[in-house]
């Protein structure tokens, strides 16, 4: 339905006896000649604002996906593990750290926990089993030999106790206590005879436990809970289900022994988890060696990813040339600081995996004219066979000591500069230095001391020394080394947060696209303005123009008028 205006109805009645003009059509060419030039480059505006922040979103999802590709690049192995029998199973667990293996182990007895049984017949598990004061050390016991038994505390600090409580005093609240113990375990089982509780303990001889109960009422049922076979020696045999035990093996027929059947301390970078016991007449062999086709695929797959994401940034941060359209990120400042930031990076030195510098260029990585980043696989394979831990400086971080013995860590969340540092060790006051820089001693239980760094290069490494290295003074080269691949995803996620590049000018390009809308809004009441004012000003014409014709026909009229009466 089509809307009459009152200029326009004049300009229609006016036809004959106004100016004649089509004032609606002069108004909307007047009003579009002086707002298009503005309107067309507000729309313009933001269609280049919201084509940016697509684009943007776009480089965001590819930057995530590299991350994720990255990680799963940097959790494979190039390392081919293998044991000739299930008893012993083998995982990589820090490539950067571990050696080729070729051994001949034997597993003769596993690591277990020990559990106690405690019979409590009829008893419901509601039942009072009666007040008493419970107290449970932690430790070793010895078999002597003679039906005697004897038991050393490891450590009287970490010994636990309980307080059971006149109506508190329940079979299941004794359970339930004692489950939430550290290192124990409880539960009720129901035996067929009647309740039992079980309670185990962590596996390693010295996590055994002894219980000492003492009855506020000696003749409740409470009073048969103890394990004291150190001075009642039929407790070994009415209550140790199983003994607890450590596991012993040997490696090239040296014998070993482990608190647990998982460690990661017997060779470096690797997990040794043992299943079963099959004995000393069963040798086992395990093998540990790098396949040098794997650690090249992974090699290339690296660099494809890297590829993928510079071939991206060239194409949509490109300027078009000899006509061609730009990129849709063409000067964007975002991707372009991403881009150079990636270049850079592939050029920085790898620093922490020894006394020297490692770069990519080194390994086997070249830059193409467009670019890109090739292998030379001939210099890759040379490097795979005399310095094959330089390859692992790109996927694996380290942290190690020359010195095998001396273990170190670094804290989580810690920011300790990659490098090499001498860490110095003072046996007559058990005092080191890292770096240069003193360090905070801790002795453990077992006589090993940890030496933590809050130096401004070293902080956050945790140096360990074994307690049979504490005897004499020494010297060793700690490295700390954060691989290509870590370097790399730690740049991505500032990148990703919500105070990263992205998504700051993604932030900045929203508010350009508000007020280029106020500014649209502002225009389009100009319009409405300007139309109103010209709407009045040609009507005002119309007006005149009908009114000076209305006097030309009244003056013709008198004048044929006269000119009849002559």
């Amino acid at each position: 339905m089509s809307t009459t205006t009152g200029t326009d109805i004049i300009s229609q009645l006016n036809k004959n006896s106004g100016s004649g003009l089509d004032i609606s059509g002069l108004v909307t060419s007047l009003v579009t000649a002086e707002t298009s030039t503005e309107r067309s480059q507000l729309e313009k505006s933001l269609e280049d604002i919201d084509v940016t922040v697509s684009s943007l979103g776009t480089l965001k999802s590819r930057i995530n996906s590299l991350d994720s590709n990255l990680t799963t690049i940097k959790s494979s192995t190039a390392r081919s593990v293998s044991s000739n029998n299930s008893a012993i199973s083998m995982s990589v667990t820090n490539e950067s750290i571990a050696k080729d293996i070729d051994v001949s182990m034997t597993v003769n007895q596993l690591a277990s926990g020990q559990t106690l049984q405690f019979d409590f017949g009829n008893m419901l598990a509601s039942d009072s089993v009666g007040p008493a004061s419970i107290v449970i050390e932690t430790g070793t016991w010895t078999d002597n030999g003679d039906s005697t038994y004897s038991f050393t505390d490891k450590d009287a600090s970490s010994n636990a106790q309980i307080t059971l409580a006149s109506g508190s005093d329940s079979l299941e609240e004794l359970v339930e206590a004692i489950d939430n113990i550290d290192g124990l375990s409880a539960r009720l089982i129901d035996t067929g005879n009647g309740l039992s509780m079980l309670v185990k303990t962590s596996s390693g001889a010295d996590n055994a436990i002894k219980i000492s109960t003492t009855p506020t009422n000696g003749g409740d049922a409470i009073a048969d809970f103890q394990f004291e076979a150190d001075t009642n020696a039929s407790d070994w045999a009415d209550h140790q289900a199983q003994a607890a035990q450590n596991a012993e093996l040997t490696v090239d027929n040296v014998a070993v022994t482990r608190t647990t059947n998982s460690f990661t301390d017997l060779f470096p970078g690797h997990e040794i988890t043992l299943n079963t016991a099959p004995g000393a007449n069963t040798p086992i062999t395990v093998t540990s060696q790098t396949d040098n086709d794997d650690m090249k695929t992974r090699m290339n797959a690296f660099l494809e990813e890297l590829n993928s994401i510079k071939t991206f940034l060239k194409t949509e941060t490109a300027r078009g040339l000899n006509g061609a359209a730009d990129g849709q990120l063409a000067g964007d400042t975002a991707a372009r600081s991403i881009e150079t930031q990636l270049r850079n990076l592939t050029t920085t030195a790898i620093a922490g995996f020894g006394a020297d510098d490692i770069y990519l260029a080194e390994l086997g990585v070249r830059t193409e004219r467009d670019g890109s980043l090739s292998l030379d696989e001939d210099r890759f394979d040379n490097v795979l066979a005399s310095n094959p831990e330089k390859i692992d400086a790109v996927f694996s971080s380290l942290q190690s000591a020359d010195m095998s013995e001396i273990g170190v860590q670094l804290t989580t969340g810690a920011e300790a500069t990659a490098g090499q540092y001498a860490f110095v060790f003072d046996a007559s006051n058990e005092t080191a230095t890292l770096g240069g820089e003193s360090l905070t001693k801790v002795t453990n239980a077992d006589g090993s001391l940890s030496f933590r760094s809050s130096g401004s290069l070293t902080d956050g490494l945790v140096i360990s020394v074994p307690a049979a290295q504490t005897g004499s003074d020494f010297t060793t080269q700690v490295n700390h080394g954060t691989s290509f691949i870590d370097r790399l995803q730690t740049y991505l996620s500032e990148v990703l947060a919500s105070s990263g590049v992205l998504q700051e000018r993604t932030n900045i390009l929203n508010e350009q696209r508000d007020d280029t809308n106020d500014r649209l809004a502002d225009l389009e009441e100009k319009v409405t303005a300007l139309t109103e004012r010209y709407k009045t000003q040609f009507g005002a014409m119309e007006s005149a123009v009908s009114s000076l014709k209305r006097t030309g026909e009244y003056l013709q009229t008198m004048m044929d008028s006269w000119n009849k009466k002559d």
